[in-house]
């Protein structure tokens, strides 16, 4: 190969290296969440089914958005299902800001199933409400808040310190595993109904009050 030939080469590498480069530059300016919320909440890893909250999109799953798409339900971002889920994304930068499921029949062991996923996953949940709602709160170290001292944490730091939520709700009565000593986590053997989600009240909060 010439001179001249392999000048163009490195003059063609040294474009795309360029051009992925200001590609990467793009994407992050797009995204109206800041970097650090970003990467603290992608420590956490939290995710169902391969989606995972603040990750980009795969090109399959954008291939989904596009054939499986929902009405948005706030401006800047979009909506789609895959199967029972339902994801909403930022259109600019592709990142998951909230993953859930809503049943209508939702049976006992799918349920039970659910939350013993979460709680192998990423511990006991943080705290139970009114009996049908379990809540994990993740803090902005990255760490699990405990029943025993969440209520504190969010009184000396705020709310927008509590940087991700699980939340389960049914219209059946919820226990923790750890205290199924208490009960077997639902009331009844009858279908329930219900929902989850895993989301970012900061993040969520910056679209819906735009």
């Amino acid at each position: 190969m010439t001179d001249s030939g392999k000048a163009r080469i490195r003059s063609l590498a040294l474009s795309v290296c360029l051009i992925l480069v200001s590609v990467s530059i793009v994407w992050a300016g797009e995204s109206r969440i800041p970097d650090s919320l970003i990467k603290d909440i992608q420590k956490l890893d939290l995710g169902r089914a391969g989606y995972r909250l603040c990750y980009p999109l795969s090109e399959e799953q954008l291939r989904k958005a596009e054939e499986q798409s929902l009405p948005p339900t706030a401006e800047g971002t979009f909506r789609f299902k895959d199967g029972d889920l339902q994801i909403v994304a930022e259109k600019d930068s592709n990142l998951v800001i909230l993953i859930s499921e809503y049943h209508k029949v939702w049976s006992r062991k799918a349920i039970k199933d659910l939350v013993g996923s979460f709680t192998l996953g990423y511990g006991f949940p943080t705290t139970t409400a009114h009996g049908q709602t379990l809540y994990w709160f993740f803090s902005a170290d990255g760490e699990l808040l405990d029943e025993n001292n969440y209520k504190d944490y969010i009184t000396q730091n705020g709310n927008g310190s509590v940087i991700a939520t699980i939340k389960v709700q049914t219209t059946s009565f919820l226990r923790s595993e750890r205290d199924k000593g208490k009960g077997d986590g639902v009331s009844s053997d009858e279908p329930d109904s219900g929902y989850y989600l895993i989301y970012s009240s900061p993040i969520l909060e910056m679209f819906v009050k735009q």
